[in-house]
């Protein structure tokens, strides 16, 4: 089987809010074609800690939105069907306080 070409994530403004009232990981952004073509229905599945967690999927215009709490090891895998998938890993274990103090920005593309 020949995959038409690899999926591109444009993870615009990952953005790792976190508060202290709501520690949280806030992660958005399009998947699309090397050409930029937004692609519909990708599948965005997530384990948490080496476990199925949650699996969203992009839409009409290749985007996509999680809020994910802190304090595990995210596998985030991008996939449709005659693509290769992208597996994306964000590590949220052992962040020391005061580095939450006014969240993080982590642009991606």
């Amino acid at each position: 089987m020949k995959y038409h070409s690899f999926l591109f994530i444009i993870l615009q403004c990952v953005l790792f809010n976190v508060s202290i009232a709501q520690d949280d990981l806030y992660i958005h952004g399009y998947v699309v074609e090397k050409n930029s073509t937004k692609i519909l229905g990708a599948v965005v599945s997530i384990q948490r800690d080496g476990v199925d967690f949650e699996t969203v999927y992009s839409d009409s215009t290749g985007y996509f939105e999680m809020m994910l709490d802190l304090g595990y090891l995210y596998d985030i895998k991008i996939s449709k069907s005659t693509y290769v998938y992208k597996i994306l890993q964000f590590e949220t274990r052992n962040i020391i306080p005061e580095d939450m103090d006014g969240g993080f920005e982590y642009p991606l593309e």
